[in-house]
């Protein structure tokens, strides 16, 4: 007919194909049932749906950043804008393009599966390597970047995030770095990524003997200048635990352990010949007093 425009709608792009998503997940739980009147698995299929759509768009950044320099990468960009892709198909455009946090995002979409760990912590060493490179500045914020796509446990946190490789790459930085001081990872963690990290998660990474991983063990009993930066980075984490209003009830159920462990560190670093040692002992002890305060 006359004035009507004969050619095809355009696709929809990714951006609006995510919002699509949303918005269906959002009216099937607003229907009540798990929106089982759609089926009873619509609504897990539309998240994981959605979350390969996010992990997609992080391909699509990074890969359009890659295109600038790499004209290669360009007819991958246009496929990417307008069509779902699939995992597998995500993940290989990641590996040619050495693109790690997208990576990550996709190995996250596959985190219920838990098969693919030594390729996430290859994918988490690369892109940590690579901004430590760049310096503190850059660490913080490819860190503030995977905090923040890796919120949740649906997202992947525990599976992607992992917390021993982090801080031990970030720990040694910080220790080899001049000016730096013991608290700085703990003050990222805590302070700046979003939402900020457990405190118990942190706790058990830092602090107790018998649960934190073999790289930061490793980390511990390197040398005596390593241990003292550590224990002051405990301290670091005690003092921003009990000033904290929202850790302060997860405090009382941990009070034990961490009045324990002030007090054995404390005993440890009074045993130590380094200046450094004796001032840290120092504010050891008014923390201890913090935590009788807290707890009264």
């Amino acid at each position: 007919p006359q004035g009507v425009d004969a050619r095809a709608a355009p696709a929809p792009t990714l951006s609006q194909r995510e919002a699509w998503l949303v918005q269906a997940i959002i009216a099937a739980r607003a229907a009540g049932d798990g929106g089982s009147a759609l089926g009873g698995d619509f609504v897990r299929i539309a998240e994981e749906k959605l979350q390969v759509a996010r992990a997609q768009g992080k391909v699509l950044s990074q890969l359009t950043e890659v295109a600038r320099t790499d004209a290669s990468a360009s007819h991958y960009c246009d496929a990417l804008r307008v069509s779902l892709m699939d995992i597998e198909r995500l993940y290989s455009l990641c590996e040619s393009y050495s693109l790690h946090l997208p990576a990550l995002a996709v190995l996250g979409v596959a985190a219920p599966y838990q098969e693919y760990g030594d390729r996430v912590e290859e994918h988490l060493n690369n892109l940590l390597d690579a901004a430590l490179a760049e310096g503190w500045a850059s660490a913080s914020e490819t860190v503030r970047e995977l905090r923040a796509h890796f919120s949740s446990p649906r997202a992947g946190e525990v599976y992607v995030l992992r917390l021993d490789l982090i801080c031990a790459a970030l720990e040694r930085s910080r220790f080899d770095a001049p000016g730096s001081s013991h608290g700085d990872v703990i003050h990222l963690l805590t302070h700046v990524v979003e939402p900020a990290m457990p405190w118990e998660w942190l706790w058990r990474t830092y602090a107790d003997a018998h649960r934190r991983g073999p790289l930061m063990q490793a980390l511990w009993e390197e040398s005596t200048d390593m241990r003292i930066h550590l224990l002051g980075a405990v301290h670091a984490l005690v003092l921003a635990w009990v000033r904290s209003p929202s850790g302060a009830q997860l405090l009382t159920l941990h009070r034990q352990a961490v009045c324990s462990a002030v007090d054995s560190f404390t005993v440890e670093l009074n045993t130590m010949t380094d200046p450094s040692a004796a001032q840290l002992r120092d504010a050891y002890k008014a923390v201890r007093l913090e935590l009788t305060h807290h707890h009264h």
